[in-house]
């Protein structure tokens, strides 16, 4: 490996999702999710397993690495991102494991002490039993990142009224709704995750709620035992 290599990956990609720091002071182009990977990692994970989910180039799983990660699967649909990935984790040399494979096959990997799944949920086509896999998968913390339906009523077809309701509302009289947009997506209210996962899961004992360094999305922490 040299620096020559690293810049030909870097500018081979026609498009970056993360910015991920690499040897010789170099970094790929993309969003900058230091901010929350520090919220929402421990400093240390103690050799703990971690799963990421829509992992794309791989900057969750090189930030658990660098934690002291135990076992650390990426799991990618887009092929091209994928072997970015793999390319990124051989210079970092990084001992990860990434794959291309459906979030519906997730039960085949076992279960993980932390699952991440970020911005994947409102891409799927049956959101409920994804959240009953990624539950089931997870042993210890569960990491979520959705869409907020607060921010998105112009996508919303045939319920502009919802509009007025939600600016007017306060988060907490704001009602549960799970919604689909006019391109497919699925947008989740705060209110409408936590009763979710509350009355679905009895192994659920804390479930947190954060702002996300994206527009429109929010961040749930999930402790299951």
């Amino acid at each position: 490996m040299d620096k020559a290599e690293i810049l030909q990956v870097i500018n081979e990609c026609s498009e970056w999702y993360q910015k991920i720091q690499l040897p010789f002071d170099l970094e790929t182009p993309g969003r900058d999710r230091s901010q929350i990977a520090n919220q929402i990692l421990p400093t240390d994970f103690e050799g703990a397993s971690v799963l990421d989910i829509g992992c794309a180039e791989g900057f969750f799983c090189f930030e658990a690495k660098k934690r002291n990660a135990g076992r650390v699967v990426g799991i990618e649909p887009n092929g091209e991102r994928l072997d970015t990935a793999i390319r990124l984790s051989s210079f970092l040399s990084m001992d990860i494991e990434f794959l291309q494979q459906s979030i519906e096959d997730i039960e085949e990997l076992g279960t993980f002490d932390y699952v991440l799944c970020l911005n994947v949920l409102y891409h799927v086509k049956d959101p409920i039993c994804v959240i009953h896999k990624l539950v089931h998968t997870t042993r210890g913390k569960l990491i979520l990142e959705t869409a907020d339906l607060r921010a998105k009523f112009s996508d919303i077809t045939g319920h502009r009224w919802w509009r007025p309701l939600f600016k007017l509302s306060s988060f907490l009289l704001r009602p549960p709704v799970l919604m689909i947009d006019s391109r497919g997506k699925f947008l989740i209210t705060r209110k409408w995750m936590e009763h979710f996962l509350l009355n679905q899961f009895p192994n659920i004992e804390r479930i947190e709620f954060l702002n996300s360094d994206r527009p429109n999305r929010y961040l749930v922490v999930v402790s299951c035992f």
